[in-house]
């Protein structure tokens, strides 16, 4: 008993790494089912066309603009680095005057606006200024491999894909 619950055991730990992947698969295919369903009987019946077809949209869809975004990130490290040292010599203005106006809480809203330009942002930002760039750099080294990353993406949505041919 202690064996089979020792093998139980290693291999949810070995599937841990794919538990995010295989959640958001089946969620987006239980989200699209139907769709399939439809372009399947649109595709004179043929369930691996209408896979084909769903797996293109659904790539474009998702992926494509993803991509396209964390390679803009990616571009401009350099530019989002300077732009949180710059945060450092911001003035925080005072508060608008249609915030006091506002019912119920347009007077703590107010109050809180000012404490913070009290506080000073500057001192904040100062502090937070030099890991604003390690930051970047980090996500830009992370995401910088796209292939693995797009590879584990996409593989769950093609093994659920393909089971549901049969």
């Amino acid at each position: 008993m202690l064996f089979i619950g020792a093998l139980i055991g290693t291999s949810l730990w070995i599937l841990l790494p794919f538990l995010g992947a295989v959640i958001w698969a089946v969620t987006i295919v239980t989200a699209t089912w139907p769709l399939m369903i439809s372009i399947q009987g649109r595709l004179w019946g043929r369930r691996s066309l209408a896979v084909a077809v769903m797996t293109v949209v659904l790539l474009c869809v998702l992926v494509i603009p993803l991509w396209l975004a964390i390679g803009t990130i990616v571009a401009n490290a350099d530019q989002i680095a300077g732009w949180v040292k710059s945060m450092s010599d911001f003035e925080f203005p005072p508060p608008p005057a249609w915030l006091a106006g506002l019912p119920l809480f347009g007077g703590d809203l107010v109050a809180a606006w000012e404490k913070i330009a009290l506080a000073g942002l500057q001192d904040f930002m100062k502090k937070l200024a030099p890991y604003g760039g390690t930051a970047i750099r980090w996500f830009a080294a992370e995401v910088g491999g796209l292939g693995p990353w797009s590879c584990n993406f996409c593989s769950p949505w093609y093994l659920l894909h393909y089971y549901t041919l049969r």
